[in-house]
């Protein structure tokens, strides 16, 4: 699980582990506001992590920010940053690694893509 709030994060990972009984839900920080930020965390989880099931709801109607790199924050974390993640992923799984990526307008699949 990737999370910008850690806290959160955590107790969303144990209330998943326990009602589902996995244990194998892992939580990450990832800032998608940042471009070093994605790029670290892309060399870290492709190097401790077999499979990688990614699902990114993105952000809506925020004030006028900026992300860490200038650009308007919603078109920064839910295009430029997710597009570099899903791109990181391709350059060091390899070409032979199985990468779905989906755009959608719907509301409850806004960004995804799963690698295997």
């Amino acid at each position: 699980m990737i999370f910008r709030d850690t806290a959160k994060a955590k107790s969303a990972a144990k209330q998943i582990r326990n009602i589902s009984g996995n244990g194998n839900v892992a939580v990450e920080k990832l800032d998608l506001a940042s471009l070093d930020s994605v790029e670290q965390f892309s060399k870290k989880i492709i190097a401790q992590e077999e499979r990688i099931d990614i699902y990114n709801a993105g952000i809506m109607m925020c004030p006028k920010w900026k992300t860490k790199d200038g650009f308007e924050m919603q078109f920064g974390t839910n295009q430029i940053f997710f597009l570099r993640f899903g791109c990181d992923l391709i350059f060091f799984l390899g070409l032979e690694s199985r990468f779905f990526f989906v755009k959608t307008r719907h509301p409850f699949f806004y960004n995804s893509f799963f690698v295997k």
